[in-house]
């Protein structure tokens, strides 16, 4: 018992020195209000019950319940990603840091004496990243802490435990990305605990002159991340005037050449960094092996990765032609192989391997087809008809639908003219929405009359056809589209655009370059209408971005910028809207 309670004392005490609680001091909880109880045989003055937690413990309670949310099991990850029997836990960083994302990431040792992260960016989970990335935070913390006694590293923003896109930033994507708050100092020159990352401006203090930038500690953090053996820095964003400071203050410290030169090309400047260190590590050995891409500059000093992903590639090669490589191997070579040298992927390659006796070899060969070939597309058509496993099925599906082939569409009408899966329908639906045709209005319409719930088949009709979703219920939906399509199935389907554009209150009398301003405005329109506008912007743009699973804001704001920095070229007149589509 003395033990327990022992653990349970130091334990709050490490979080209250890892995320900043404060006693609760009568000042702090306000006034009090006071009150009158009459009873039968006396008056009693009493008072209202004090607030007896201060604003930041309460703030701790939510911190505490983040950090219970964070250590609660997951589901398993929404990508499948193959490991072999030896790389079990390891993190992987897949693709580069703007799209790629994150395989087992790593959680911040939290609590922790010489690290914290802010309380904002901790709610929000954003808190994992490669283990190299989380030890080079670690150490760092450390060394600081070492030097400075009793400083802590704060830290805002890493990634989400799968990585992939987060709505305060465009990379941090993959796991190699970190935000580092600055150290901060107040009129005293006491250290301070921030709750939030605290912007400088060119005097370097704060806006409300508060709080000043601490250059000493500030410019050894910089020093520390360039100066790392093991984890290599390759970005360190930073706005302008707080990146000269810093480099004056090297200067001053006589700093060695080749860190002077580390600084001058890693230590970029970014106006938006004014209120963090935004640092990005190369992608390790084991990551690039994994599919693991460094954009933009290698530095002299770093090794070039090429060399690596040859090698890597050789060995995986050796796997596929080995007879003593197990499946998890097999499986996890296949895909990595698609990541980092798809061109090794034969269509032959592809087909003998879907013809494996192991399902875990069949899901991975149909992942890595990837984009498919219409060559390996034909392949795939091939094995998705004589295969019996429902989830190497759908694999197959999701792997082509994202080619416009016309064996594919083939394909898809003839799982629509039969009974339709609930496991394959996301896929068709996929394929129809980023694909519609006017061939697909007719098996589309079979397989609603002939399911259970046809909601949402009718709305893949609807966006074939641009007619406004249909509100009543499902049969008298399904009613009124069968009729819709008996009168208008003569008609081509540009025609079905324009009438639908019509209909929902947009007038065009083409889908040209003049209907521009008018598709914008449907962006906004119900589903199946903003698809349609979207799609048309693309074709006349001849832009690459889905954007079709972004929000209707997001879209609109893509759009409309393009086209009014371009509106000259396309002969049209946007001056009355900004570039986010707003009316002026």
């Amino acid at each position: 018992m003395l033990h327990r309670l022992l653990f349970q004392f130091a334990l709050s005490v490490t979080l209250c020195a890892a995320l900043g609680c404060a006693p609760a001091h009568p000042e702090e909880l306000g006034h009090t209000e006071s009150g009158v109880i009459t009873t039968e045989n006396s008056q009693t003055q009493i008072h209202a019950r004090r607030r007896y937690l201060s604003e930041r413990t309460e703030r701790l309670r939510y911190i505490q319940a983040a950090f219970r949310a964070m250590r609660t099991p997951s589901p398993g990850p929404s990508r499948l990603f193959f490991t072999t029997s030896g790389e079990s836990g390891d993190s992987f960083s897949v693709g580069d840091t703007r799209d790629g994302y994150l395989v087992h990431g790593i959680p911040l040792p939290l609590p922790n004496l010489t690290m914290r992260q802010l309380p904002v960016q901790y709610e929000r989970g954003l808190s994992y990243g490669t283990s190299e990335l989380v030890d080079l935070l670690s150490g760092v913390a450390r060394t600081m802490a070492r030097k400075y006694p009793h400083t802590m590293l704060h830290l805002g923003n890493l990634g989400a435990r799968e990585g992939g896109d987060i709505p305060y930033s465009i990379s941090h994507n993959a796991g190699r990305d970190a935000d580092i708050a600055f150290y901060l100092l107040d009129k005293d020159g006491q250290n301070i605990r921030p709750d939030n990352l605290v912007k400088m401006n060119r005097r370097l203090h704060s806006p409300d002159s508060v709080l000043s930038f601490d250059l000493e500690k500030n410019t050894t953090l910089v020093e520390l991340l360039l100066s790392d053996p093991k984890h290599r820095v390759q970005f360190i964003f930073l706005a302008k005037h707080i990146r000269s400071a810093i480099h004056r203050e090297l200067l001053a410290r006589q700093a060695s050449p080749e860190l002077l030169e580390k600084f001058e090309q890693t230590v970029q400047n970014q106006s938006a960094h004014d209120d963090h260190f935004h640092i990005r590590v190369y992608c390790s050995d084991e990551d690039i092996c994994a599919g693991c891409i460094d954009r933009s500059i290698i530095h002299p000093w770093h090794e070039d990765p090429l060399p690596k992903r040859e090698a890597c590639t050789a060995r995986h090669v050796n796997v596929l032609q080995s007879r003593k490589s197990s499946p998890d191997q097999i499986a996890a070579s296949l895909q990595r192989l698609s990541l980092i040298a798809p061109e090794t992927l034969t269509p032959r390659l592809i087909a003998h391997h879907l013809s494996s006796p192991h399902t875990l070899v069949r899901r991975a060969a149909a992942i890595a087809a990837g984009r498919p070939s219409e060559s390996t597309a034909k392949v795939l058509v091939e094995k998705f008809r004589i295969e019996t496993d429902m989830q190497v099925r759908s694999d197959i599906l999701s792997a082509l639908i994202s080619q416009n082939f016309a064996s594919v569409r083939a394909l898809v009408h003839d799982i629509l003219n039969g009974p339709v899966s609930d496991e394959l329908l996301p896929s068709l639906g996929d394929f129809i929405t980023h694909f519609p045709d006017a061939s697909d209005a007719e098996p589309l319409l079979h397989a609603a009359q002939n399911a259970s719930h046809p909601r949402t088949l009718l709305d893949l009709l609807d966006i074939v056809t641009n007619r406004t979703p249909c509100e009543t219920d499902d049969a008298s939906c399904l009613q009124l589209a069968t009729l819709w399509f008996e009168q208008k199935r003569h008609l081509t389907r540009q025609t079905w655009l324009i009438e639908g554009f019509r209909d929902a209150g947009f007038s065009m009398d083409t889908l040209t370059t003049p209907a521009i301003p008018t598709l914008l405005d449907a962006i906004s329109a119900p589903r199946p209408i903003s698809i349609n506008a979207q799609l048309t912007l693309k074709k006349l743009g001849h832009l690459p971005q889905d954007s079709l699973q972004w929000p209707p804001q997001d879209a609109l704001w893509h759009y409309t910028r393009y086209f009014k920095r371009r509106a000259k070229k396309y002969g049209i007149d946007l001056s009355d809207r900004n570039d986010k589509g707003q009316r002026l």
